[in-house]
């Protein structure tokens, strides 16, 4: 088989120079700016709540300790999925992921956790507003890229946007505990 055939075999996702060239072409001129804008506050938020969520992994104190353990580990893989799929969106749109330390730090928007709180109740209280937040954020973000023509970022945000919301539907579930 051809070299070219297997790669497309290999990855049918990647465009040739020329089609991606046509597509890049089409978009509105404000596309790149507004979803990488929405892009990279995501991902600083998504890696920011990825700490927090550690966070609170490894110092839940409680009845529930190993139920809340376990599934914060579980949040923290999911973000880590997302986190992942932002930035590569972000990476594809031409930008640069900006997911060191440092970066997440000084472009996230949700506050921080407390790094004291111990008890399962504070924690979870803790971390559903924050996720709540992230929600609330990513609506707006959802729409922005729509209406800047940009369908492809929008539905990456949009399953963001679903992700958290199931994340925090888990987190109330165990608050009425």
């Amino acid at each position: 088989m051809a070299l070219a055939k297997r790669r497309k075999l290999a990855c049918p996702l990647i465009a040739s120079k020329k089609e991606s060239t046509e597509m890049t072409t089409r978009a509105p001129a404000n596309v790149p700016t507004v979803s990488m804008t929405a892009l990279q506050t995501t991902l600083s938020d998504c890696l920011a709540l990825v700490a927090d969520t550690k966070h609170a992994h490894w110092n839940v104190k409680g009845s529930d300790f190993f139920q809340l353990h376990e599934l914060f580990d579980r949040l923290v893989d999911d973000l880590t999925d997302l986190s992942d799929t932002v930035a590569e969106r972000l990476v594809a749109l031409g930008g640069l992921a900006r997911g060191t330390i440092d970066e997440t730090a000084s472009h996230r928007t949700l506050a921080t956790l407390n790094a004291e709180l111990q008890s399962q109740s504070d924690l979870l209280a803790g971390l559903i507003e924050r996720y709540s937040d992230l929600s609330a954020k990513l609506v707006p973000l959802i729409n922005e890229t729509a209406d800047a023509g940009d369908p492809t970022t929008s539905d990456v945000l949009t399953e963001a946007s679903r992700s958290v919301d199931k994340a925090r539907w888990f987190l109330m579930s165990h608050q009425a505990t």
